[in-house]
């Protein structure tokens, strides 16, 4: 990422037509309805006229990508040309709520096959990301935002210098330093009011998570046909209450029993606390295990376990389960008693003598790899149980009809 600050650039003067609120466009030279996602825009083309000194002809607003290609669909939502209108930058706008997540780059790139522009910026106000395509066609992230000369005279630019880092795990068997538990409630890794006798499962389970490099073999798991354990990658997933956890997930692509590919994401995430949130109502700082799927249809989180809830220790053991609880999107919580049995009748060495669905069992002493037992078969049931729990959804979704 690099750091722009749009904020000097923001549009403040608002116009009316037809009772609505619009910015006068500083490049297509007429109102436009006032948005998020235009505000970006308009601080955007400000900020490159301003600052990167770009002629304000040279710079066009949603640009069909028909332009470039006949019979194209989508639009740019800014290019500026250089010399004899050849495209320099792409950019690509998104209102300050929109996470900027891997899919969100790969969208602008997919457009730049078409416009094939030296440089790409993508931004929503507050982070911004840009890249420059090298001489063999390939993506190279820039360290700042050139200018308009300096693109235009075909100069060398600065690039942001990578180190492969490795996720270094927390040792879990000592108390968490306050520095690492101070960062990961600022950076809403795990919930402020999260118990503190979950810290060691928590972190065991995060160390394993985000460590790319400890991966599962697809021929070890037996209940899902794994494809490849594919890594880690930054994404949004959003739920049925409104709300969206943008951070990175460990993903995994297998193969369902219709024999069509999907992704299975995981991540470990805090829930902000809140009192009397309009939106939200009151609720707990606490943790989640987040389970998402996108099988290109749609892109959605399918479970939000709660660890604060449903994480039960014993002596030297943690066991993660869950209750069933299920929301069809508008038309809220599913009977938990119907989606036991659903699951029972699908998957029934699922669910115990009581009635929960058990997905794993730990060993809080043994520090979390992929070549564990214990870790193949809490991810297998981890994701049949997702898998599952959509297909419940789909199923309750036709008998309301």
């Amino acid at each position: 990422m690099i750091d722009i600050d749009y904020q000097k650039h923001q549009p403040t003067t608002k116009y009316k037509r037809n009772s609505l609120d619009c910015y006068l466009c500083y490049a297509r030279k007429k109102l436009v309805i006032s948005t998020p996602e235009e505000a970006v825009r308009q601080a955007v083309i400000k900020y490159f006229i301003e600052v990167l000194q770009v002629p304000a002809n040279s710079i066009d607003a949603e640009v069909p990508m028909s332009h470039y290609t006949k019979g194209q669909k989508g639009r740019a939502d800014i290019i500026v040309r250089g010399h004899q209108d050849a495209p320099l930058i792409l950019i690509e706008c998104k209102a300050p709520t929109q996470f900027l997540s891997d899919a969100v780059v790969e969208q602008v790139k997919r457009y730049d096959e078409f416009v094939q522009a030296r440089v790409l910026l993508v931004t929503n106000g507050i982070e911004s990301y840009a890249a420059e395509r090298d001489e063999k066609g390939s993506w190279r992230e820039l360290l700042n935002m050139p200018t308009y000369l300096e693109l235009v005279n075909k100069n060398s630019l600065d690039y942001l210098e990578y180190e492969e880092l490795e996720y270094e795990r927390v040792d879990f068997s000592k108390p968490i330093p306050g520095d690492i538990l101070a960062e990961c409630f600022d950076n809403g890794y795990i919930g402020e009011e999260t118990n503190p006798n979950l810290y060691p499962i928590i972190f065991n389970l995060m160390g394993w998570l985000f460590d790319a490099k400890d991966k599962i073999l697809p021929k070890v798991l037996d209940k899902v046909q794994l494809i490849e354990d594919a890594g880690i990658r930054l994404a949004q997933f959003g739920n049925a209450g409104g709300g969206a956890f943008g951070t990175e997930y460990r993903y995994f692509i297998l193969k369902d029993r219709e024999q069509n590919n999907q992704i299975i994401s995981l991540t470990i995430t805090g829930i902000m606390k809140t009192v009397n949130d309009p939106q939200w109502g009151n609720r707990n700082g606490a943790t989640i295990l987040a389970v998402a799927i996108d099988d290109f249809k749609s892109s959605h989180m399918s479970l939000e376990l709660r660890l604060d809830k449903y994480v039960t220790l014993e002596k030297n053991t943690a066991t993660i389960w869950h209750d069933g609880t299920l929301t069809v999107g508008k038309l809220g919580q599913a009977k938990r008693k119907a989606v036991i049995e659903y699951i029972f009748s699908k998957a029934p060495y699922l669910i115990n003598d009581a009635g929960k669905i058990i997905l794993g069992v730990f060993d809080l002493v043994q520090e979390i790899h992929s070549n564990q037992l214990q870790t193949q078969s809490f991810l297998e049931n981890l994701i049949l149980y997702a898998l599952l729990r959509d297909e419940y959804r789909q199923l309750h979704k036709k008998s309301i009809r």
